[in-house]
């Protein structure tokens, strides 16, 4: 579509007319956090970005709007906001401009405005280009009474880029770069064929098959991509998630949740660097529980090693691989948008992600598992007894047979890829409690930022009654600190910069009440939301 809109403006002696207008609308530009006050529907946003294009689009334009908004008095609607400024503007009437709107995805709240232009525009001066999945714009637009249309069947019409697209991906593939060797040739030929006829022009579905053809080499497995590369997104989705389930560390695991936790139930969208840093915060959660102890290489005589920098223990865990390639090649539900934020790869994948504590056992252990299938303890004393009777301690201890059981116990149970909705104000709170409590973490002026200014909104949000109680027994000895050490009392206060990536939104009550505590002293409590907070001030 972006390449339509370029071509159109760029129309000179071929433009039906002398002046040509292009507004246009994009779903992906235009997301939104569910704690977004703005609550308009889909058809109230789109007739707000257009119709703002298309009255300051030319300078005769924008008086024929200002003097249709001063002659009305009231709006009843998007659709009535359509024909007081647009359709029935004389200026639009002009017979020397052409408006092309332009919508990226079509959404079924669109079709009364559809109905609308298809009964007031004059398509020869009017003309409306949008994209939309196939089943959507047949179940919706053609079962809608009034409107006619032309489609245009991309993927039987885009099959050339298609191709460039798969042989480009394919190049960066180590078993398929080489083309001169035996086989490959053939094969590659094999896979662009069968992506570009089983995918048909659909990118989610070509990149889900890509991904995994970069992560095989045998021609069984091989073979397997490509037979499921025609499988409807849904089962791709979840044969996504039964994969990462099966293959990732638990560790990997956790972070997968962890920054579904942010994407999810964060209150802004979030740089790379910035989740890279949230997700490091967990990290350095022990050590708000005992004493930060840095590693020394000790000497022969007892003492510290004089040339062996100091390496705090709690960093250990942390992986050197970027997070930009990690969630390319290992965290593949997510992938990072055109405006470097990180976000779900595709908007669909959402809705497929089990929520903590359902029982969805073919998206967590694949096909045909059942609860009955979960291993345990007792089962496995029953083979450890064995074992231990039957083979000598040297050789137990050799095949690690206790680190096996210990990894197999509860197998299916004890993490996998989910939300957990009941807990996340709270488990963000904590973090920002961390990152507020903590000197070195303060000094990350992206973690503070937000920390400071969304650390109440996620507390006052908590549901007590359904909170995790060892969430809230973590919580509590953080809140204590925060409001009882000076330092992290002023880090909840911090002003923001005027060079922020962050919007600058500390609100001017909360700088007037830190300036009142540090004149006056003992301020009365602070009331949030129906709870009260001492804050003792020395």
């Amino acid at each position: 579509m972006a390449n339509t809109i370029k071509s159109i403006r760029r129309l000179g002696l071929e433009s039906p007319s002398s002046r040509v207008v292009a507004a246009y609308y994009f779903a992906d530009g235009d997301k939104r956090k569910s704690d977004d006050e703005d609550e308009s529907t889909t058809i109230e946003r789109v007739s707000r970005t257009l119709l703002w294009q298309l009255a300051t689009s030319y300078e005769a334009m924008q008086k024929s709007v200002a003097s249709a908004v001063d002659r009305t008095s009231h709006f009843d609607g998007a659709l009535d906001l359509w024909d007081q400024l647009f359709f029935n503007n004389k200026e639009r009437q002009n017979s020397n401009t052409t408006f092309y709107i332009f919508i990226d995805s079509f959404d079924p709240d669109l079709v009364p405005l559809l109905q609308k232009y298809s009964e007031s525009a004059d398509r020869s001066r009017v003309r409306v280009f949008l994209t939309g999945r196939p089943e959507l714009i047949t179940g919706y637009l053609g079962q809608a009474d009034g409107i006619a249309y032309a489609d245009v069947p991309i993927a039987r019409r885009n099959s050339d880029d298609v191709e460039k697209y798969i042989i480009a991906q394919m190049d960066n593939m180590p078993i398929l770069r080489d083309a001169t060797r035996q086989g490959i040739s053939e094969w590659r030929e094999v896979i662009k064929n069968e992506l570009r006829d089983k995918c048909a022009g659909d990118y989610f579905k070509l990149n889900t098959s890509l991904a995994a053809l970069a992560k095989v080499d045998l021609i069984e497995d091989i073979r397997e991509v490509l037979k499921d590369a025609g499988k409807p997104r849904t089962d791709q989705i979840k044969s996504e998630i039964r994969r990462l389930n099966n293959t990732r560390t638990l560790k990997e695991i956790g972070e997968i949740n962890e920054i579904i936790l942010w994407v999810d139930s964060g209150k802004w969208f979030f740089p790379v660097d910035v989740m890279d840093a949230i997700l490091s915060v967990k990290h350095r959660a022990p050590a708000l529980t005992e004493q930060s102890v840095s590693l020394r290489r000790r000497s022969s005589t007892g003492e510290a090693g004089q040339g062996v920098a100091d390496e705090p223990a709690l960093l250990s865990t942390i992986s050197l691989l970027p997070l930009a390639q990690k969630l390319r090649e290992k965290y593949t539900l997510f992938g990072i948008t055109d405006s470097g934020v990180v976000d779900w790869r595709n908007s669909e994948i959402k809705a497929h992600i089990p929520t903590k504590g359902t029982h969805q056992d073919d998206t967590i252990r694949g096909e045909g598992s059942s609860q009955s299938q979960v291993i345990q303890e007792s089962e496995i004393n029953i083979v450890r007894h064995f074992l231990n009777t039957v083979c000598p301690k040297e050789l137990y201890k050799r095949f690690e047979f206790d680190e096996f059981f210990n990894q197999r116990l509860g197998a299916g149970l004890k993490e996998y890829i989910h939300h957990d909705p009941e807990n996340a104000d709270i488990k963000i709170a904590y973090t920002c409690l961390i990152i507020l409590t903590d000197e070195d973490l303060r000094k990350k002026e992206v973690l503070q930022r937000y920390a400071t200014y969304w650390v109440l909104e996620h507390l006052a949000a908590v549901d007590l009654s359904a909170a995790d109680r060892e969430l809230k027994g973590k919580v509590g000895p953080l809140l204590v600190r925060l409001f009882t050490e000076d330092d992290s009392l002023d880090s909840l206060f911090w002003p923001f910069g005027k060079n922020d990536p962050f919007p600058s939104t500390i609100s001017l009550p909360r700088r007037c009440f830190w300036e009142r505590v540090r004149r006056q002293g003992p301020v009365p409590p602070l009331t949030l939301r129906h709870k009260v907070v001492l804050l003792p001030i020395r």
